[in-house]
């Protein structure tokens, strides 16, 4: 699958929130803060998903 550049940048930064919430989950394991991040990083996984998913079907240089 070839992508453009600006997929790419999405699901870069897309990425680089959902290690941050899985950081912050690991560090804080068995608070409350740990719990909200680590659904807070499901959430960004869909998100990407559904961003992504949006990006291909629409950009002329992707498909």
């Amino acid at each position: 699958m070839k992508t453009c550049h600006r997929f790419d940048l999405l699901k870069a930064r897309a990425e680089r929130d959902i290690r941050m919430h899985k950081a912050h989950a690991a560090k804080h394991a068995g608070e409350r803060s740990a719990k909200q991040s680590s659904t807070l990083a499901a959430l960004a996984r869909q998100g990407m998903a559904k961003a992504l998913s949006r990006h291909y079907a629409n950009c002329p240089e992707c498909a």
